[in-house]
């Protein structure tokens, strides 16, 4: 795995269903893999396994930070068409300083510790108890009384994230290395600040899973009718809410840039020859509120609505390792040479089966009312 990992190439995929022999080396290795994986069923003419397209993959990802700025990738829902004339023409020379991939939101809850299940086949089926055995005490003579624990299940289904570039075939012949290696870059980037955003905020409708804030039953702190600023107050009853629900640790905090600004500029408490912020300053990697760690993405919402309240942020309080993220197989692609033929463009087509659940909603809770800007 390893040495496929070092030796496919998307653009040499690309060069190769151009031939007569079709797909050879490295890049039939991955889309036999891929095959594999999903039992066989795959009708795309590309495919990339689920180990060369790793989820929260930190050997890939070393953070390198600007301020508070990570470099990450494009989201594959806003894909443009690559052309030499226009995007591809900074991508047509032999000689590059260096890339310089765009800005986008952080993902984090892997590195905070979410459950990645990779490989899937059938849906994924977990009993779970919802209610343990009851005793009672009773005299000495009368009858036990029955005590009977209850069980339900989550189940993982798949559900489909996909999208599709074009790009001219002029760029491929002229730049394949640059251009499909940073495509290919993008799109695991991309991948990543997707499946993050939709773990914390995902609707649960319109083909999305459910996200940790739209999960029935996590606890829940209102500061006011129509939200209202951060206080101590509403840290600690944000942790209390998971906390008297018997969630048991490790847990973590996930909150945004908005909101931890407001913490390090607000008081635990008035008083005092000194005032001690809510949220300490120091580098991302070692902030922390409470004493949990804290992870800083603008994929926690702030634009959620309370009352009149609009344009309010979360707070959410987790045990992390209760999110499950399930992934059925790695990445397909099409190859279409057709559909955008008269342009003298090819289409790639992306498609991936992921869903996400959670273990217990009592591991999770979060004020969603926080004015902060």
């Amino acid at each position: 795995k390893k040495s496929l990992a070092n030796s496919f190439m998307l653009g040499r995929a690309l060069k190769q269903i151009h031939s007569k022999d079709g797909l050879q080396g490295a890049e039939k290795e991955a889309f036999d893999e891929a095959n594999n994986e999903v039992g066989g069923t795959i009708q795309y003419n590309i495919a990339i396994p689920s180990f060369l397209f790793k989820i929260g993959d930190k050997s890939k990802r070393n953070p390198r930070w600007i301020g508070n700025h990570k470099y990450c990738g494009v989201n594959p829902s806003v894909m443009r068409d690559i052309t030499i004339a226009t995007e591809g023409a900074d991508l047509e020379f032999d000689e590059f300083v260096d890339f310089i991939p765009a800005l986008t939101a952080m993902p984090v809850v892997v590195d905070a510790g979410a459950t990645v299940i990779q490989d899937a086949v059938g849906d994924q089926v977990w009993p779970r108890e919802s209610g343990v055995a009851v005793f009672t005490w009773e005299g000495e003579t009368d009858a036990g009384a029955e005590t009977t624990p209850t069980y339900d299940n989550v189940t993982a289904s798949p559900k489909r994230v996909g999208g599709f570039i074009e790009i001219s075939k002029q760029a491929i012949k002229q730049s394949v290395f640059n251009l499909t290696q940073q495509v290919t870059g993008s799109l695991n980037r991309g991948f990543s600040v997707e499946l993050d955003n939709k773990a914390i905020g995902g609707s649960g409708s319109s083909d999305q899973p459910t996200g940790i804030i739209n999960v029935s039953g996590i606890g829940d702190f209102s500061i006011g009718a129509n939200g209202g600023a951060l206080t101590w107050i509403a840290v600690t009853s944000t942790e209390k809410e998971a906390l008297i629900d018997n969630s048991m640790g490790p847990h973590v905090y996930l909150t945004n840039p908005k909101v931890t600004n407001a913490g390090k500029t607000i008081a635990k408490a008035s008083g005092g020859a000194i005032a001690e912020p809510i949220l300490r300053d120091g580098p991302p990697s070692e902030l922390n509120m409470n004493g949990y760690p804290l992870f800083i993405t603008n994929n926690v919402p702030s634009n959620l609505t309370d009352g009149t309240g609009t344009n309010l942020s979360a707070l959410i309080f987790a045990q992390m390792s209760s999110l499950y993220i399930v992934q059925w197989g790695g990445f397909e692609i099409l190859y279409d040479p057709f559909t955008a033929a008269k342009s003298y463009m090819d289409t790639l087509v992306f498609n991936a089966l992921l869903d996400i659940q959670v273990r217990h909603a009592e591991d999770f809770s979060a004020c969603q009312d926080i004015v902060a800007s």
